[in-house]
C-alpha cells in the first residue's frame, strides 16, 4: 500500500507572520498564496499524479475548511465534478490539526456544508464524532491524544483495500502520524512539511501486521522521473 501525504499548514501562505495573525480565526479558508499553491499541487507532482489508479485509490481528507479547499483545488482532475471515474472522498475527523488554536478548531458542521455542499462528500465518519471540533474526548489537544489519534490514522489507513490512500492534512498530525522526531515541537524537529507538499511513504511492516503501523518515506518523487533521452 502506498499513501500520498499532503499537508495544509495553518499559516495557508507560508510565513511565521502569517500563521500568527491567523490563530485567532476560526477555521480559516486558504489565502490567495495558498490556492496558487494547491492548484500547483498536480504538476509539482507528475509521476504521483499519472500513476493514481481512479478505481484503487482513496482521498482522506481533514474537514477543516483549508484541507478541504486543497483536496478540491489539488485533486480536482479526479473529483466527480470532472473525472470519469473519480477518486471516492472520505473526510475524516481524526485528521484535523493538533492545536486548540481556533484556526486549528472546525467550525459548526452546518456551516461547513454550506461551503462544501457537493452530494460526493461523505461527511459519516464527521457526524459520527460530535467532540471533533470541540477539542474534548479522543479530540483534546493534548500531546497523549494527538500521539494516539496518529496511530488510530495509521490503522485506519492500513485497514483500507486501496492501493493508493492519499492523506490531505495539517503538518502537526503529519508529523505525529510518521513518528518524526520532537513531532510536538515544530522548531526541532528535523522533518517538515511545506504547504502543499506531498511526500510518499509505505508500511514498514510488509505483513501488514505490527501493532503501530508505522510508515517508512518511499523515495522523492524527483528520483523516480523518468530519466531524459540520451543525447549524443
Amino acid at each position: 500500500m502506498r499513501v500520498g501525504s499532503v499537508e495544509v499548514s495553518r499559516a495557508l501562505s507560508g510565513s511565521e507572520t502569517a500563521r500568527a495573525s491567523g490563530e485567532g480565526q476560526l477555521d480559516p479558508e486558504l489565502t490567495s498564496r495558498g490556492i496558487t499553491q494547491c492548484l500547483a499541487i498536480p504538476t509539482t507532482y507528475p509521476t504521483f499524479f499519472a500513476s493514481l489508479d481512479p478505481s484503487d485509490t482513496v482521498i482522506l481528507v481533514s474537514p477543516l475548511r483549508r484541507t478541504l479547499q486543497t483536496m478540491m483545488l489539488g485533486f480536482s482532475a479526479y473529483l466527480p465534478t470532472a473525472a470519469e471515474k473519480p477518486i471516492p472522498v472520505v473526510i475524516l475527523p481524526q485528521l484535523q490539526e493538533c492545536g486548540a488554536y481556533p484556526c486549528d478548531t472546525g467550525a459548526d458542521l452546518s456551516e461547513t456544508k454550506r461551503h462544501f455542499p457537493q452530494p460526493w462528500l461523505d461527511w459519516s465518519h464527521v457526524e459520527s464524532e460530535p467532540e471533533w471540533n470541540q477539542n474534548r474526548g479522543a479530540f483534546e489537544a493534548t500531546e497523549a491524544k494527538n500521539v494516539a489519534r496518529a496511530r488510530w490514522v495509521r490503522h485506519f489507513v492500513r485497514s483500507r483495500k486501496e492501493k493508493n490512500v492519499v492523506v490531505v492534512s495539517h503538518h502537526g498530525l503529519l508529523r505525529r502520524i510518521v513518528k518524526a522526531p520532537h513531532a510536538h515541537d515544530r522548531l526541532k524537529s528535523p522533518i517538515q512539511w511545506d504547504n502543499a507538499t506531498l511526500r510518499e511513504y509505505k508500511f514498514a511492516d510488509e505483513s501488514l501486521q505490527d501493532d503501530e503501523a508505522d510508515l517508512v518515506r518511499m523515495p522523492d518523487e524527483v528520483r523516480r522521473e523518468p530519466s531524459p533521452p540520451h543525447q549524443s
